[in-house]
This record gives structure tokens, C-alpha cells and sequence, in this order.
């Protein structure tokens, strides 16, 4: 949504499926197809106005649907997906089930934007790791800018 976000951003899930609830798209013109404004249900706020808003801050237009309160989920038979098509203007609602633990890599499939930061990581993990032991040895590998090697060393705790 906003300035410059003029494209739709394939986003993959490693590590899971996930079911796609509902998506909604910018309004078009009806005869060039060209989109006229982002989707109403988002407002993007963070701008002196919505055409200028990168969308960084955006929430629900209407405060009712706050909370997953959104109308209009298929919950019954959502579509399973690791990549969707999220479109320019638009939103994707998706859920998970959190039943892989691990660290999970979300991102763009388009390299330059997950390059500049669109991805992040999902921990699902943290309950079900055990401490590590009190004298467990800990290797650090540091990459060098003035050599061609790689220089390992044991950092002891």
C-alpha cells in the first residue's frame, strides 16, 4: 500500500503451510485495470495521507475488526499455501499451526525487497529447548575483509 509500492510481493513460509483466511485487493478501474487506491480496510497511517504512506503503521480501518474480529474468514476450508502472492494495494490473512519448533524464515520472494528487510524470522522454538550445559564450548567463526580465509576461534565462558 502507499507511495512506491507498486507491485505484489510473492512471500514464502519455510518450515510450515499455512491457510490462507482471506485476501483483499486495491479498488481498480473497471475498464483499464489499473489500481486506483489501496484496499479501505487498511489504514495506513505513518503519512500526511494515504497516497503518501508507506504503510509501516497500518492497522484495521474499521477498529471492530481489531483482535481477529475481521468478517468474511473462510475457516472452514482455507486454502494451505508456502507462497502467496500478496497484492499491490492489497492484504493476505493467514494462520498457522505452530507445531514445527523452530526458527522460521518469512520473506519476500522478490531478493532486492527481502535484501532491504522484508522478512523476518518466527520463533516457535523457545519452549522447547533444553539450557545449554553450564560448560558448554562455545566456537565463534569470523569472517575477515583482509584475508581469504576463515579464522576460528573457541571462546571459553
Amino acid at each position: 500500500m502507499g507511495q512506491g509500492t507498486g507491485w505484489a510481493h510473492p512471500v514464502h513460509m519455510h518450515g510450515h503451510t499455512f491457510y490462507v483466511l482471506k485476501m483483499g485487493y486495491a479498488n481498480h478501474n473497471n475498464r483499464t485495470g489499473l489500481k486506483l487506491e489501496g484496499n479501505s480496510d487498511i489504514d495506513c497511517r505513518g503519512g500526511t495521507d494515504r497516497a503518501n504512506s508507506w504503510c509501516n503503521n497500518a492497522t484495521w480501518s474499521n477498529p471492530a475488526w481489531a483482535n481477529g474480529n475481521v468478517p468474511g474468514l473462510e475457516l472452514l476450508k482455507p486454502v494451505r499455501k508456502d507462497t502467496i502472492i500478496v497484492p499491490s494495494g492489497g492484504y493476505v490473512i493467514t494462520r498457522i499451526k505452530a507445531d514445527n519448533p523452530g526458527v522460521w524464515f518469512l520473506h519476500c520472494h522478490i531478493e532486492l525487497h527481502a535484501n532491504d528487510g522484508m522478512a523476518m524470522l518466527i520463533n516457535e522454538s523457545f519452549p522447547h529447548h533444553p539450557s545449554p550445559p553450564t560448560d558448554f564450548l562455545i566456537v565463534i567463526v569470523i569472517l575477515t575483509t583482509n584475508h581469504n580465509h576463515l579464522q576460528q576461534q573457541p571462546l571459553h565462558q
